[in-house]
């Protein structure tokens, strides 16, 4: 764990516009995560140096954010609960933890779970950051917090919106999950723009989200790259591969009209995992963000009923 931990850091350092980040100024705690490794493989069973292990994790990721010039409010957050089970959610794209507060709260609420949220590569600071993040640092940021998780926790579920309903159907390919919640997962884009990003990111560097409100404009990207767009597409095609090693329980909630996703992405991936246990739910509307939509009780109800049921 600890020098992919160093490797995380040199990478996102060079795909970041941020001033450039010394491995000194983590040294420290990487150090702590490794002291908590050893407590952890010393004496499983123990529960307090299962969480310290999480707190340390936590420390250091939120010391990378604030390296960034991330605020406090976009900075990844830890929920602690049980470890029975915990849960780790996923931001989607040109978002920010926040994006996931409000679920995760309840996750906790009502059943107890100790929730991580991580901040993805290039998210949730400086606008310019997101140009430099390729798709593959997007997977470098939750892989991690996925494997200090399973040392500390009995289950875990892994769940995100948009970008980050897919990020966490990835970690399912690879790895034992107790459950997925995936709200809105992309498979195909609406928008065109998607498609010659890849040109257009040299002509129009920059597409404004103006759907965002002001409150919003705290969380999400106002001014997206049309190189992170380009990235996010390119991940898009290779995401589908492999979506049938998925065997986990699948919740999916998808709009029926998605403005920013073509809305048979979610039937696609139904279709594509082995999970025996598996549904959708279809909700009215147009919202991608359900989390922020006007269905959002809706949705996070349906999802506590799902962990309970699994």
């Amino acid at each position: 764990m600890r020098w992919h931990l160093f490797f995380v850091v040199v990478l996102l350092a060079g795909c970041t516009g941020s001033a450039p980040l010394v491995m000194q100024d983590l040294e420290g705690y990487a150090d702590a995560i490794h002291d908590a490794e050893r407590s952890v493989r010393v004496d499983p069973s123990n529960i307090d140096h299962r969480m310290q292990l999480l707190r340390a994790y936590y420390a250091y990721d939120t010391e990378f954010a604030k390296l960034r010039n991330v605020p406090e409010y976009n900075q990844p957050f830890l929920i602690q609960g049980g470890v029975e089970r915990c849960a780790l959610l996923i931001h989607g794209f040109s978002a920010s933890p926040h994006e996931v507060l409000d679920l995760a709260l309840t996750m906790h609420r009502e059943l107890n779970l100790t929730v991580y949220a991580p901040l993805l590569a290039g998210h949730g600071g400086d606008d310019r950051d997101l140009r430099y993040a390729h798709w593959e640092d997007w997977n470098a940021s939750v892989q991690p917090a996925f494997s200090v998780l399973r040392k500390s926790c009995g289950d875990v579920v892994v769940g995100g919106v948009s970008l980050g309903a897919d990020l966490a159907l990835d970690i399912a390919k690879q790895n034992d999950v107790a459950a997925i919640i995936a709200i809105s997962p992309p498979v195909v884009l609406r928008s065109r723009l998607s498609d010659y990003a890849f040109v257009l990111k040299y002509v129009r560097p920059i597409q404004r989200n103006d759907k965002l409100t002001e409150e919003q404009k705290r969380y999400y990207t106002y001014n997206r790259s049309v190189a992170a767009i380009a990235e996010l597409d390119e991940y898009l095609n290779y995401f589908p591969q492999d979506l049938d090693a998925v065997s986990a329980p699948l919740f999916i909630i998808q709009s029926k009209n998605d403005t920013t996703i073509d809305p048979s992405s979610a039937s696609m991936v139904l279709n594509r995992v082995q999970s025996p246990d598996k549904d959708v739910l279809w909700m009215e509307g147009e919202s991608h963000v359900i989390l922020n939509g006007p269905a959002r009780q809706q949705a996070i109800e349906a999802i506590i009923q799902f962990l309970r049921e699994h």
